[in-house]
């Protein structure tokens, strides 16, 4: 296939994002805000604008925006590669995203909109300092910095999907692919801010769910139907059984579940989204229309395995790039640039919301509270964008080296992430009794016993289930300290 082709259709793609962000960025530009000092005789935008769009994002862009910043290229390359190659017993992984983020919606969402509304917190940390009265700055301090840690490795898995894609799709050398996507996304979420990658976002939801329905309906005409999907999974020894048919199935697909449900409780770029919303009591409209696209993409990313095992002849070596090829067999080359950039799409929106995370989390909750450097209060935005283009050099240093591979990455922070704040968010919403106390022990103990489960020996003999739930547990125990 013409590289140059496939080309336009990226830069075309890209064009349009620039496009929109003006729109948005001309559109809801915020008034200079008056100083904070007398003497400051600087006006600057508001942080809480910057940080959180002053809280008032229409529900549709929420729930879009939300559940695009959790669906990164996992969605079109990891999973369908792993129904493509195992089989449909792995579709129970979408059905436990599916009842997570519902969960989510229902009992974690409205409650932190108006709790952190209540306390004023722009980040999370902020609302955890002020939740349980820590005057010493030590919780925000811990979770400010765990949040970071994390999100930059997350921000780093990101990147080398998008240098893998780049570098399949076009032969643009690995390092400069990583390089182009952090100076795009860098860019537009420092000018945009939290309004500006909520319409981003929401936009490139909707085509990366066109693309993805749209793609496994053309390839349908190309295979023999359900005959041909059930013959081919019989050469390449696939099972198509979705319902387990023992115990230890069973018990294995619970597992699996209990690996992915939970966690979304505990992803900062998710919640913050509901933290912006401007009505808490529009998150239950918001919810259904997540929950929709939710189920659509995820079904047509399972349409993709399933109908691969038949459209391709001989059986892919790279399994992960099973969509990649099937678009770049279908289309012309520059449409299929165009149809490419759903995968790009869907990196994007999950790095842009990571990254204004960790800006805001680092300027409000470390760089302000030291001393020496209060008077830059008047400069939160300027420094919140500088911060943001220096955590994405970190980030785009992590990913420059290739030995560590995405499904590590991820795996590795969704853990982390989940012990330590799941059990901590919970109890900050629904336990009165939790004090500063237990909720630090809560961060530490859960979060380093679902990394050492992870990847050291399991303090319970013949345990092969996922850390999440020793994690979770731990951490659930010593907030009631």
């Amino acid at each position: 296939m013409d590289t140059m082709s496939v080309m336009v259709g990226f830069v075309v793609y890209c064009m349009l994002l620039g496009a929109i962000l003006c729109g948005v960025y001309c559109y809801a530009r915020p008034k200079a805000s008056v100083p904070m000092e007398p003497d400051a005789g600087i006006a600057t935008p508001d942080i809480a604008h910057f940080a959180l769009g002053n809280r008032s994002i229409h529900y549709v862009a929420t729930a879009l925006s939300a559940h695009a910043s959790d669906m990164s290229d996992w969605l079109f390359m990891a999973y369908p590669a792993v129904i493509y190659g195992i089989g449909m017993e792995q579709a129970w992984i979408s059905v436990a995203l599916v009842i997570g983020m519902f969960l989510n919606w229902k009992f974690v969402a409205p409650r932190l909109r108006r709790e952190t509304e209540r306390y004023n917190a722009l980040t999370l940390s902020t609302y955890f300092e002020k939740r349980f009265n820590d005057n010493s700055g030590i919780m925000r301090m811990v979770t400010a910095a765990l949040i970071t840690f994390f999100f930059i490795v997350y921000i780093a898995a990101g990147l080398k999907g998008i240098g893998f894609l780049l570098e399949s799709a076009f032969h643009i050398p690995y390092l400069y692919a990583i390089m182009c996507a952090t100076f795009l996304v860098c860019t537009y979420t420092a000018v945009g801010g939290f309004i500006g990658i909520a319409w981003l976002d929401s936009f490139q939801a909707l085509f990366l769910l066109c693309v993805l329905v749209f793609v496994p309906c053309y390839a349908w005409f190309y295979i023999d139907g359900i005959s041909s999907i059930v013959q081919a999974a019989r050469l390449n020894h696939v099972s198509l059984r979705f319902l387990p048919h023992s115990f230890a199935d069973g018990f294995a697909i619970f597992m699996t579940m209990m690996t992915w449900m939970p966690g979304y409780c505990a992803m900062p770029h998710i919640l913050t989204k509901f933290m912006g919303t401007r009505n808490a009591d529009e998150l239950n409209k918001a919810q259904y229309i997540g929950i929709a696209w939710q189920i659509l993409v995820l079904s047509a990313a399972t349409a993709v395995g399933l109908i691969g095992l038949s459209f391709f002849t001989v059986p892919l070596v790279n399994k992960e790039l099973i969509f990649v090829e099937m678009v770049k067999a279908l289309f012309y080359p520059p449409l299929a640039g165009l149809m490419l950039c759903a995968i790009f799409a869907a990196t994007l929106s999950t790095i842009d919301s990571q990254l204004l995370v960790i800006a805001t989390t680092l300027t409000e909750d470390i760089y302000l509270r030291i001393p020496r450097i209060q008077h830059l209060a008047t400069r939160r935005v300027l420094l919140s964008r500088i911060t943001l283009c220096i955590v994405s050099l970190f980030a785009l240093y992590v990913a420059s080296d290739q030995t560590s591979t995405i499904q590590s990455l991820v795996r590795y922070c969704w853990t982390g992430l989940f012990c330590s704040f799941g059990p901590l968010v919970l109890a900050a919403l629904y336990n009165k009794k939790t004090t500063i106390r237990g909720a630090l022990a809560s961060v530490v103990l859960g979060g380093v016993t679902g990394i050492v489960w992870e990847y050291g020996t399991p303090f319970i003999a013949g345990y092969t289930g996922p850390s999440t739930i020793p994690g979770f547990i731990v951490g659930w125990l010593a907030t009631q300290w």
